[in-house]
């Protein structure tokens, strides 16, 4: 035997659930509004991403040439040790040729000197 439930709403309750149905609509068209709000802020973000990632190639482009900047710069540096030690001893080679024209003419000036010989006018 089946038992007959009875509800015992108030008598306004149409007008409770339809106050809540109106609220729930108003919440979910609010909710509505702020999901586009994010949607367009992901979107934009989105962009900025896209556009920062072609930065990142440019970058990612860059950091793969170092390792042949980094061969220039090696062969550039090899070769500026090479000139400064030819300039060294470029130099090394003046300062002894110098020191020898000198002790010469002092050499010679003792025997023109000696000789009672005057410099040639054509002498230095």
């Amino acid at each position: 035997m089946l038992k007959k439930v009875v509800h015992r709403y108030p008598g306004n309750f149409q007008t409770i659930v339809l106050e809540k149905l109106i609220q729930l609509d108003e919440s979910m068209k609010a909710t509505k509004e702020t999901l586009r709000e994010h949607t367009s802020d992901l979107r934009y973000v989105s962009e900025e991403l896209k556009s920062m990632g072609g930065g990142l190639n440019v970058v990612q482009g860059q950091l793969g040439d170092i390792p042949a900047i980094r061969e220039k710069l090696n062969k550039t540096y090899d070769i500026m040790v090479e000139l400064v030690g030819d300039a060294r001893v470029d130099r090394e080679e003046r300062l002894f040729l110098t020191r020898r024209v000198r002790n010469h003419d002092e050499r010679l000036e003792v025997v023109e000197s000696a000789l009672s010989i005057k410099p040639s006018a054509g002498a230095f």
